[in-house]
């Protein structure tokens, strides 16, 4: 049965006993990421001459670049998604090992596809759910006369669809592993499986989003310690805010540091164990609930 401390103890599991797999998938992220910002490099020297905009602001010809920002992190999701197939393979098909686990299969098309599919449904319906909340708290606020009953309202809105994201997630995680184990696209069958076991498939999420918020944390502060300072002292104001990131975004992209380089590789490895700890807390979810793979079939055929 599962658990919280199931999913969270098979979701480490994952790390111990795979550490040259993780290594591996460290590896490809940080090819990922430097790939990435040596692409950037030459856009954004191109469109500052090397130098930030003496106005503030973005980068002439940022839009311009627009397309190639997207077709580049287009492609590190991706990326991402064949090495999160080959962590939920490392629990549920351990003897399909190979080199860390990657494949580039069916499997892996499955998961982009699927991601694609509910990445569009989800920004789709958050549309139209952000549209109701503004038309019915435009509508309280006429009727009320004050502008004190939308803000409530608005609030409240927020936070009752802040609850309703977390539990359609939470409700659908087990789709990518079913998807993977089943050979093809399956939504429904998370529905099922996940129903009357809410908190602790949240309780186990929740854990692991957690210590990987920690984790990104201190990335953060070992590599961008000058913009955070800088932050402390303008008082975190807007202003602040601008003249940091804008520096921040000249030093990454204009030149090429030992810091750099030691960000790249941390982040790297907090990367990989991400992708391990979260394709082991699905793949570890479905093992429980529905024992081996060739029963979970069966199940729902």
């Amino acid at each position: 049965m599962v658990s919280t401390g199931s999913i969270v103890a098979g979701a480490f599991r994952l790390v111990k006993e795979q550490p040259l797999a993780i290594a591996v998938w460290g590896f490809v992220y940080l090819a990922a990421t430097v790939a990435s910002n040596y692409s950037l490099l030459p856009l954004y020297a191109r469109h500052t001459g090397g130098a930030l905009p003496a106005e503030g602001g973005l980068p002439p010809g940022y839009w311009s670049g627009l397309g190639t920002i997207m077709l580049l992190q287009l492609g590190i999701m991706l990326l991402m998604m064949v090495l999160f197939t080959a962590s939920q393979r490392a629990v549920l098909r351990p003897a399909e090992s190979g080199v860390a686990f990657i494949r580039l299969g069916m499997d892996e098309l499955r998961m982009i596809g699927l991601t694609l599919f509910l990445g569009i449904a989800f920004y789709i319906a958050l549309i139209i759910a952000v549209m109701a909340i503004a038309l019915f708290g435009g509508l309280i606020a006429v009727a009320s006369g004050t502008g004190a009953g939308m803000f409530i309202f608005v609030g409240l809105g927020v936070l009752a669809l802040i609850a309703v994201v977390i539990w359609f997630q939470v409700r659908l995680s087990l789709t990518f592993p079913l998807t993977f184990i089943r050979g093809k696209i399956v939504i429904g069958e998370s529905w099922t499986l996940t129903k009357g076991r809410f908190w602790p498939l949240f309780g186990g999420y929740l854990v692991i989003a957690l210590v990987l918020l920690v984790l990104w944390i201190a990335v953060i502060a070992a590599t961008s310690g000058a913009y955070l300072a800088e932050l402390m002292q303008g008082g975190f104001s807007s202003e602040a805010f601008e003249g940091a990131g804008q520096r921040q975004m000249a030093t990454q992209y204009s030149e090429i540091s030992a810091m750099t380089v030691v960000g790249w590789i941390i982040g790297a490895m907090v990367g990989a164990i991400g992708i391990a700890l979260s394709g082991g807390a699905v793949a570890t979810a479905v093992r429980d609930l529905a024992g081996d793979q060739h029963a979970l079939v069966r199940d729902f055929e």
